[in-house]
């Protein structure tokens, strides 16, 4: 499942609990990993914090690809901005 998709399906207690569980808050998870493309690539701790947070839902696979494309995507994107100006 999509990290996204999993988090946004959650409720806000839900989430606030999700956050405590993953060592991390929501403000953090709204402002850099749910930005598009987020903002920060977390440590690989970090996600496995995040995955076992999800009980399944989300594998660690499936959010080491999540952060993996979006890195991809924004580099991309740099890239394209610093060949216009």
């Amino acid at each position: 499942m999509n990290f996204r998709d999993y988090y946004k399906s959650l409720t806000q207690k839900q989430r606030a609990e999700y956050a405590r569980r993953a060592g991390t808050t929501t403000g953090y998870i709204h402002c850099h990993l749910l930005a598009d493309p987020p903002r920060r690539v977390p440590r690989l701790k970090t996600i496995e914090r995040m995955a076992s947070a999800t009980d399944g839902a989300v594998t660690f696979e499936e959010l080491v690809e999540y952060f993996r494309a979006a890195a991809k995507d924004r580099a991309a994107s740099e890239l394209v901005e610093g060949e216009r100006q």
